[in-house]
This record gives C-alpha cells, sequence and structure tokens, in this order.
C-alpha cells in the first residue's frame, strides 16, 4: 500500500518544514505537518470554533499541479479560448460543502461532508440541429447535453515513483498516488491551490479566495478522503481582506 506523503510545493529550495507534535491549542503553529493539522481542524469543527463563509463552489489549482500525469490525461495540453492554459480544478456546481473562517481568520476549513465532484457538461458537446422533438403532450424534448466525470486521478499530485499501467481501456496508477493517514484514511493530494471559490453566507454574490505560499514555502494544498467524504484545507496564505 503507498504510505508516501507528496511533499507540500515549496518555493525555491527551502527545506521541508520540521514536523512538531501537537499541543492542546486551537491555533495551530507554523511548524506543524499535515496530520496534526486535520486533528486541528477537526477540533475547531467539532466545536464550531469558526464563522460560516458559504458554499463551496470550485477549487483552481496552478499549472504545475499535475507533475506526472497518466497517458490519457484530459487536461494536460489544453488551452483556454484566450490562448493562456487550462488549469485543472474541482468544480462542485450546487453541490459543494460548507466551508468557513477559523477564529484566528487564517485558515479556512471544511465544515460538512464534501462530495466527490460531480459530473460536467462536455465543453465540445454541441447540440444537434434539425426539428426538436416533442413529448406526448406536445411539448418539446431538449436534447440533454453530454457529460464527463471529473476524474480525481486526473487532478490529484502524483509522485516521481508513481508509474501508469494501462489495464483494459483506463491508466491506473501504481505507486505514490496517496498517502495512507494514521487514522486508516487514504488521502488524496491536490495541490498548488491558487483560488477558492464559493457563493457566500448572508451575501449576495461569490466571493474568490486567492492562495500564495507562506512564509515557509509551502502552497495551499487540498487533502480529500473519499470514503469518508472529508477534506481539508491547509497551508499556504489566504487572502481574506474581502471579507473585512
Amino acid at each position: 500500500m503507498p504510505t508516501t506523503m507528496p511533499k507540500p510545493l515549496m518555493v525555491g529550495n527551502r527545506k521541508r518544514p520540521i514536523v512538531g507534535k501537537a499541543p492542546a491549542v486551537r491555533v495551530p503553529a507554523p511548524n506543524f505537518g499535515w496530520e496534526e493539522m486535520m486533528d486541528v481542524q477537526r477540533g475547531q469543527i467539532r466545536k464550531r470554533e469558526f464563522k460560516p463563509l458559504g458554499r463551496l463552489e470550485a477549487i483552481f489549482l496552478g499549472d504545475n499541479a499535475i507533475p506526472n500525469p497518466s497517458p490519457d490525461n484530459p487536461l494536460v495540453g489544453r488551452w483556454t479560448s484566450d490562448g493562456h492554459p487550462m488549469l485543472p480544478a474541482l468544480d462542485w456546481l450546487d453541490k459543494g460543502p460548507g466551508i468557513g473562517l477559523t477564529a484566528d481568520e487564517k485558515d479556512i476549513l471544511v465544515i460538512s461532508e464534501m462530495i466527490h465532484p460531480p459530473d460536467l457538461v462536455d465543453p465540445d458537446w454541441k447540440r444537434k440541429l434539425g426539428p426538436v422533438k416533442k413529448n406526448e403532450n406536445g411539448i418539446p424534448m431538449l436534447e440533454k447535453p453530454a457529460t464527463i466525470p471529473q476524474s480525481l486521478l486526473h487532478r490529484c499530485w502524483t509522485g516521481p515513483d508513481c508509474k501508469w499501467v494501462k489495464r483494459g481501456d483506463k491508466w491506473v496508477p501504481t505507486g505514490d498516488w496517496f498517502f495512507a493517514g494514521k487514522d486508516g484514511g487514504e488521502y488524496m493530494v491536490f495541490q498548488p491551490v491558487v483560488s477558492i471559490v464559493f457563493m457566500m453566507a448572508g451575501r449576495v454574490g461569490m466571493g474568490i479566495i486567492k492562495c500564495k505560499a507562506d512564509t515557509s514555502g509551502r502552497h495551499t494544498m487540498l487533502l480529500y478522503e473519499r470514503k469518508r467524504q472529508e477534506g481539508f484545507i491547509m497551508f499556504g496564505e489566504k487572502d481574506l481582506d474581502f471579507l473585512k
């Protein structure tokens, strides 16, 4: 079973921060590792030490989020209409989990179940031309658009030791593509997170949280446990000035 945790992306050649033992405090120390951070965040959620922000819509990842893509990864080499690389993303549409702001106003918590992102309309789908079919009551029946699944394996971080093997018509990873937590969870890693888009609670409109590397050089990441539908957003600095 793969057990190696992909290291958080670093700026330059800075060394990985030292992992310290978690003290009995609510605010995480800057040298906490991922498992200590998960414990702290679970405690904050359990004690409701957060301010609800709204419902998560999407998380956008950086252009170096897929360093070891599978041969059939459709997200690699795609470009937007204005000539920029298409950034990989996780889009929950209107089915995203609730998110909250920690008491120290520095971190974002996923405060409810995080389901697998739903299927999206295929961007290459085009409605067929010609007469529109009608039902027995004479009401036009619109053609359902083709959809594509949001494959987590096409978006998650895969380490250099991960090898892709074709089984049937699918490519599957062998090696390091998730890490096994001490709690028995199998966590997929998505990094670097560059922006978090959410529907604001109590206010009209969408909010966008920009993310960048923190002072220790760590970028923001999302850890996701599929079976438990549990998500954690940690590390990095978040621009939260627009909430004030």
